[in-house]
């Protein structure tokens, strides 16, 4: 008796919001068995992945609640940020650009701004505040979000609720069960900002990750460059990831008014910490496969001057989404003075590396692509 009553309380668990549970496969691969205890060699020391991409020691992604055609003055910030060679994510409410008389913006969001770092989170397929609707309403709005901007060619990943909403469970699950994986929540807790401190190596919630809102007109909110650094300095003192949410920059009689010299400001102090700055989507992808990642080594002897290994990289997840490159980290034991690495294929970063101090790092996805490694 005991035993079903256990039993019965989880179903009730797992069968939530009236609906059948989804486990989503289709995503995932099997990881090989030998990859639980890999052997590296008798010449590589070690194989890791670094915290955060191209070894930077944090990382940030700066989010602007704004749409392209909304308002002609959304491209301040915008311009401000490819003109520093910087990237940044707007917000694609769906049902905006389902109208006819807004379709020709996608060509301009395809063309243009993606090429030039900015990119786009997912909203809803209205802007509304979904803790509002229910499960099922919320599902299909945001399955609906998800659908069109797999059919427009923009390959979504994460999301942020509007209105700084997504406090409800059943919101967050029926992001999560409509494809995204991740999303963007909010906190007013600076004791929350960071994500993935230290030692950390996943947010405390995939789909409410917390933000720091910037506002000129809200107390309540960082109103400044000079409140922003102490929060940016914390972020790569504890080798954090920090997200910012901006609405309205050089728009003062707009609602979540920021000032542009201040926005401006803030993208100079970034680029001078040693952020990596990048989309929400691509600082997730590469937290999950970090987390996932596992290699094969095999010694294949010495040819002339050159010692040969085949490694496979790999994360256990199909590449369809999960394609971010992540910075791989080689060092080499002492009694081996080598100066080259040479990869075929090459990696995403290259073809021939330079060995320093018996260390190389390399960019590489980890699709399970075998490669020949050759030291000299």
């Amino acid at each position: 008796m005991k035993n079903l009553r256990l039993l019965f309380l989880l179903s009730l668990i797992l069968i939530s919001c009236n609906d059948e549970v989804i486990v989503n496969n289709d995503y995932y691969l099997q990881v090989p068995e030998s990859a639980s205890e890999p052997h590296i060699g008798d010449h590589i020391e070690d194989i890791s992945v670094a915290k955060w991409f191209n070894n930077h020691t944090a990382a940030i992604t700066l989010t602007y609640d704004a749409s392209i055609g909304n308002i002609s003055r959304t491209m301040l910030a915008v311009d401000a940020v490819i003109e520093r060679d910087m990237i940044m994510d707007l917000e694609m409410v769906t049902a905006k650009y389902s109208e006819p008389e807004n379709a020709h913006y996608l060509d301009f969001i395809r063309d243009e701004m993606i090429p030039k770092g900015i990119g786009f989170f997912g909203h809803g397929h209205e802007h509304i505040n979904h803790d509002e609707l229910g499960y099922k309403d919320a599902y299909n709005s945001f399955s609906l979000c998800y659908e069109l901007m797999s059919n427009w060619g923009l390959n979504p990943v994460t999301y942020a609720y509007p209105h700084a909403r997504g406090y409800k469970g059943t919101t967050q699950l029926a992001v999560k069960r409509a494809g995204f994986i991740a999303a963007r929540g909010y906190t007013l807790d600076e004791d929350e900002f960071l994500i993935c401190p230290n030692e950390k190596t996943e947010p405390e919630n995939w789909f409410y990750l917390p933000c720091v809102g910037m506002a000129k007109e809200y107390e309540y909110w960082v109103q400044s460059n000079t409140e922003l650094t102490p929060h940016l300095q914390r972020a790569v003192d504890n080798t954090a990831w920090i997200m910012l949410m901006y609405h309205s920059v050089g728009m003062p009689e707009v609602s979540g008014y920021y000032d542009l010299d201040e926005f401006e400001t803030d993208l100079e102090t970034i680029k001078s910490m040693d952020f990596w700055c990048d989309h929400m989507d691509n600082i997730t992808l590469y937290i999950y496969e970090k987390n996932s990642f596992y290699y094969l080594t095999e010694y294949m002897g010495v040819s002339g001057d050159k010692t040969r290994y085949r490694i496979t990289f790999g994360d256990g997840f199909a590449e369809e989404i999960y394609s971010q490159p992540l910075t791989i980290n080689l060092s080499f034991k002492d009694d081996y003075k080598f100066s080259t690495l040479e990869m075929n294929p090459s990696a995403e970063s290259g073809r021939l590396y330079s060995i320093e101090n018996n260390k190389v790092s390399i960019n590489v996805i980890p699709d399970e692509t075998t490669y020949d490694i050759f030291l000299y």
